[in-house]
């Protein structure tokens, strides 16, 4: 912009016309001047109070971030929690299964020990039978008795 105070001030005696346009241009010149600076002034005013919001705004989004990171390492404990109490649970059950085949095969061991001792008793009863009817069968021939008549008392044979 070409200016009037930009130019050399001539050496020639100005006229008031031409000093009071002068003086025109020159508050012109100012009131641009200031303006300028006052929209740039604004401008700065603006963008700072916007920085400011933007600073605001990272410094809660940085808490949420924060937060949520929290949240994540709560989730991820409390899941693995779940996984190490899940996986427990699992380990007890089987050891539950395998205490309970043990004491199922203990009990079968027991039934089969039963059996056989209950096979035992009764041949060690029958065997005890028999030889009690030979006993008896013994004893009869020797009091002279017949094994199908009826037994003699006799005071003087001994009483077993």
């Amino acid at each position: 912009m070409s200016s009037i105070t930009e130019n050399q001030p001539s050496q020639l005696p100005l006229s008031p016309k031409i000093v009071k346009q002068m003086e025109k241009e020159i508050a012109k010149e100012e009131k641009a001047d200031e303006s300028r600076v006052k929209h740039i002034l604004d401008e700065l005013s603006s963008v700072e109070k916007s920085r400011a919001k933007a600073e605001k705004a990272v410094q809660k989004a940085e808490g949420v971030v924060n937060k949520a990171e929290k949240k994540e390492l709560a989730a991820g404990k409390a899941a693995n929690t779940a996984v190490h109490k899940q996986e427990i649970a699992v380990s007890d059950k089987n050891n539950a299964v395998k205490d309970a085949e043990l004491k199922k095969q203990h009990e079968l061991n027991l039934q089969r020990e039963i059996d056989a001792k209950k096979e035992a008793a009764d041949a060690a009863i029958k065997n005890q039978q028999i030889h009690q009817q030979a006993r008896e069968s013994k004893l009869a021939e020797l009091r002279g008795e017949s094994i199908l008549g009826p037994p003699t008392t006799d005071a003087s044979a001994p009483n077993f």
